[in-house]
């Protein structure tokens, strides 16, 4: 699936896509940052929805900076710094300077995307960040001290401040289960996305995944739930019929 510009972009072909956008659109700003946690199975659109919201953000709110990050600065790389770029393409005459190094887009308008990693845990360097925004990729490997290092809305210019996480389903363990999915401020919403909702994916993509995967991943990355996949024992996807032997062991001496 190609990533689609930013002048084509129609987020009205995925329901889910469009309920946030107005989500977020008319969400009273003055009551604080509004979070959003996109929790999607695989292939569901979500990093398209938040590269969108990305480039918006910085497009319509002059002096705008949001901060992109994933643990690993590589799969940042070629996951959704990569999706920003594509989904950007058709406006170069809005860009003003692109620094691929340190990964840095800067806008005509003032406005700024960076991208970086968390790897090696140094978030003083987010905290000390001037941000209207902050999209945190795979937020299940993050750490809840990288969701509380996202210091937003000390560009007081911008008044629409917003922190986005998006991920699989996970571990209701995971700290983004309370923390979102649990919560009840109403600076707080969940959007679930499902693969088959994408009518863009080939017609074959759910079918290979739901044959490939052992059933517990298929409800977590296919349906969206967030269950506990190590809960049944040692080894979640253990089935009799493939993985027991009923046979005598039979030790085989070989010469040291």
């Amino acid at each position: 699936m190609s990533t689609p510009l930013l002048q084509d972009f129609n987020p009205r072909e995925i329901p889910w896509q469009i309920e946030a956008i107005k989500f977020a659109e008319s969400f009273d700003y003055s009551k604080g940052m509004l979070e959003l946690l996109f929790s999607g199975s695989v292939g569901s659109a979500k990093s398209i929805l938040a590269a969108h919201m990305i480039a918006m953000h910085c497009l319509t709110n002059n002096g705008a900076r949001c901060l992109v990050v994933r643990r690993a600065l590589k799969d940042l790389k070629r996951t959704l710094w990569q999706t920003v770029i594509q989904h950007i393409a058709d406006i170069p005459n809005l860009v003003k300077s692109y620094n691929k190094t340190e990964m840095k887009i800067t806008f005509i308008n003032g406005s700024e995307i960076i991208g970086d990693s968390y790897d090696d845990m140094n978030l003083e360097k987010f905290r000390s960040l001037e941000l209207s925004m902050a999209v945190i990729e795979e937020a299940t490997e993050s750490e809840k001290e990288v969701y509380d290092a996202m210091r937003i809305g000390r560009v007081t210019s911008v008044k629409k401040n917003l922190l986005i996480t998006l991920t699989n389903p996970d571990s209701p363990s995971h700290y983004l289960y309370s923390e979102m999915i649990d919560a009840k401020s109403p600076n707080k919403k969940v959007f679930y996305s499902l693969t088959e909702q994408n009518k863009f994916l080939p017609t074959w993509y759910v079918e290979n995944l739901k044959r490939d995967l052992d059933h517990k991943m298929v409800r977590r990355m296919l349906y969206g739930e967030w269950i506990e996949i190590a809960s049944d024992g040692i080894y979640h996807a253990y089935s009799k019929e493939k993985n027991f032997v009923d046979a005598d062991y039979e030790i085989k001496s070989r010469p040291i």
